[in-house]
Parts: structure tokens; C-alpha cells; sequence
């Protein structure tokens, strides 16, 4: 039976420890084209969107889902319950 000797920097050398092979500039063209600015009053009609659109529309299928959870199926149930986060 033979014992074989690993080199530990070939099983633990990569990119996490060497971040010099690693090209910057992608990851700044890429943070570059996502960056939207929004103005507040913007945020405050966009929070109020959210909240009378999808909030309350989900909520009412959350409410008639816990209201009679007797009568409901576990996928349906579970489906409430990722909803209910989302709300």
C-alpha cells in the first residue's frame, strides 16, 4: 500500500487566495449598468404601488387559504406561506 504525498498549495491554491488572476474590469462594467437612481418621491410611489397592488391582491388569497386551512391541500398551503413572506 502506498502513502501519496499531496502538495497542500496545489489542493487549496485557486482564486480565493489569489485574487491577482481575478479581471476587475468586468466586475465593474457589470455594477456599472445595474447602478439606477431613484429620486424619493420615486421609492414613495413605488413602496405604494407595491403595497396596494401586490400586497393586498396577495393577501387576499393568503387570508381565504388560512381562513379554511381544513379544507386545503399541503400545496396550497405552502404556497400561502411563500406568498404570506412576500406580503
Amino acid at each position: 500500500m502506498a502513502i501519496q504525498r499531496i502538495d497542500r498549495q496545489a489542493v487549496v491554491a485557486g482564486n480565493a487566495l489569489r485574487p491577482d488572476g481575478l479581471n476587475h474590469n468586468k466586475i465593474n462594467v457589470c455594477s456599472k449598468l445595474i447602478t439606477v437612481r431613484f429620486f424619493p418621491v420615486t421609492l414613495i410611489f413605488w413602496g405604494l404601488f407595491k403595497k396596494t397592488v401586490v400586497a393586498d391582491r396577495i393577501g387576499t388569497y393568503v387570508d381565504a387559504i388560512y381562513n379554511n386551512y381544513n379544507f386545503h391541500s399541503g400545496t396550497s398551503l405552502a404556497l400561502a406561506t411563500v406568498l404570506f413572506a412576500i406580503q
